[in-house]
């Protein structure tokens, strides 16, 4: 994105008299051209789906904990 392009989106975000949704706009095209749009979907393939499991801190057991560093550890 050029310049002066991007100049005028800041332009656009930083106007007080903006409608709100011209300003979020302005917002969004800035940061999809800066930081990239976010990936959507999985980056790997479970065979059998994803299973979630939320437990409390106190629930936690650091058997538990072993098995989730495992598990990051392969990916």
């Amino acid at each position: 994105m050029s310049f002066l392009a991007l100049e005028a989106l800041a332009k656009i975000m930083l106007d007080k008299d903006a409608p709100a949704p011209v300003k979020l706009a302005a917002a969004r095209e800035v940061m999809d051209r800066g930081y990239g749009r976010p990936k959507v979907g999985c980056e790997f393939d479970a065979p059998e789906g994803l299973t979630v499991i939320v437990k409390r801190f106190s629930e936690v057991t650091p058997e538990d904990e072993a098995e989730a560093d495992a598990t990051e550890a392969a990916l």
